[in-house]
C-alpha cells in the first residue's frame, strides 16, 4: 500500500473515530453543571432581627439528553453521525480501491463536515476541529492517488 493511501486511511478513520467520540462525550457526558442550595430562616418578632442558615448544597451534573434535546439539533447531530461515518468509510475504501465516486463522497462529507463545524462553534464546533484537520488530510492525500496521476 503506497504512503498516500495508508495516509488517507488513518486519517479518515482517526477523523470519524474522534467526531463520534465527541458525540458521545457531548450527549452522555456531564456538559451543564449546576447548583443548588436550600436555606432556612427564622426570625425574632421582639428583636426585628432574622436569622438564616444554609441547609445543603448540592452540586449536579447533566448531560445533554438529561435536559433534552430539541428535535432540530436531533436532526443535525444525527447529521453529523452520518458524515462522520461517510468519512470513514469512504476513505477506507477509496483507499483500497482508488474509486473516483468514493474520492467525491470523501469530499463532500469532509465539506458538509466543514460547514457543520462551523455552524456549531460555540458548542462542540471547537472539539470538532481535529476531526476535521484529519478528514482534509484524508481528502488531501486522495488526491494523490495514482488514478489521478494517469488523467
Amino acid at each position: 500500500m503506497k504512503t498516500a493511501r495508508l495516509v488517507e486511511l488513518i486519517c479518515g478513520l482517526a477523523a470519524g473515530v474522534w467526531g463520534w467520540l465527541v458525540l458521545v462525550f457531548f450527549l452522555f457526558g456531564p456538559s451543564y453543571t449546576g447548583s443548588s442550595s436550600g436555606q432556612s430562616c427564622s426570625s425574632d418578632p421582639g428583636n426585628g432581627t432574622t436569622a438564616c442558615i444554609t441547609l445543603h448544597v448540592t452540586n449536579t451534573h447533566a448531560s445533554a439528553l438529561d435536559l433534552g434535546l430539541d428535535p432540530v439539533a436531533k436532526f443535525w447531530l444525527s447529521m453529523l453521525a452520518i458524515v462522520l461515518g461517510a468519512i470513514a468509510l469512504s476513505a477506507m475504501l477509496h483507499s483500497r480501491t482508488g474509486s473516483t465516486a468514493l474520492r467525491g463522497v470523501l469530499f463532500a462529507s469532509t465539506g458538509f463536515l466543514l460547514i457543520l463545524t462551523c455552524l456549531s462553534i460555540a458548542s462542540i464546533g471547537l472539539l470538532l476541529l481535529p476531526s476535521l484537520a484529519l478528514a482534509i488530510a484524508a481528502a488531501a492525500a486522495a488526491t494523490r492517488s495514482p488514478q489521478l496521476a494517469a488523467m
